[in-house]
């Protein structure tokens, strides 16, 4: 959304991407990178986009290597695909996309919704997409596309806070940490929940807490933040 440049930070996807037997595509999709488990974590994403030098990226391709799932297309050899079907373009997308490696299709489930929502939540995943099979592609939410969260969420330790890039008293994010055995380990940034007046009640009370190093263990590269005491928990 941002329409930032990924391509210097993910060179496994790249690589992927040009591997495919055609001429030009555009993807639709999400990249991640799987924990142990298999199921997607936005802490190791963090820890992997946070890379700066290529020496690092080229490391982390090993040591954290990313997989994008691709669940739509929307052109294909400069043949615009958008007013196509779901079920046509996803049908045109599964013959692309291999099974494995870095860039995978993304597999969908017809009918059981209900069914599989509650396997989502079950596994503790963040939610599911609905869409309309015979619906176009929009480069917009709709009502034939329905981002469903489960409304998982766990408490998590406040460390520091960023603020407001128009330099009033108020947070922009906070960092968030949570325990992992003995360790502190930082586990990412929130920006979004608070309105107005606890963003501003926040921030002073977050700043009467300022320490002048990171209260982890374990951090990513966080240049922006501002970290303090770990006194406050939020629900996330």
């Amino acid at each position: 959304r941002s329409k930032n440049d990924a391509t210097d930070r993910f060179p496994d996807i790249v690589q992927a991407v040009t591997a495919l037997p055609v001429r030009s595509v555009v993807l639709d999709g999400e990249v991640t990178v799987l924990d142990d488990s298999g199921k997607p974590s936005f802490n190791l994403l963090q820890q992997r986009a946070s890379l700066t030098r290529t020496r690092d990226i080229r490391a982390s391709s090993v040591r954290l290597p990313a997989t994008l799932f691709a669940f739509d297309l929307l052109a294909l050899n400069d043949r615009n695909l958008r007013g196509e079907t779901l079920t046509r373009r996803r049908s045109i997308l599964r013959q692309l996309v291999p099974d494995a490696g870095p860039i995978r299709f993304s597999d969908d489930i017809a009918e059981r919704g209900v069914a599989f929502f509650r396997e989502v939540q079950r596994m503790g995943l963040e939610g599911v997409v609905a869409k309309d099979a015979q619906s176009a592609y929009e480069g917009r939410r709709s009502e034939r596309w329905l981002k469903i969260k489960t409304g998982y969420s766990d408490p998590f330790i406040v460390v520091g806070y960023t603020s407001a890039k128009d330099g009033s008293d108020q947070i922009a994010s906070i960092a968030v940490a949570a325990w992992d055995g003995e360790s502190l380990r930082f586990a990412a940034r929130v920006g979004t929940g608070f309105d107005e007046r606890l963003r501003a009640d926040f921030f002073h009370r977050l700043e009467h807490d300022r320490v002048t190093q990171c209260p982890c263990d374990t951090v990513a590269d966080e240049k922006q933040v501002r970290w303090c005491e770990p006194r406050e928990v939020v629900l996330v």
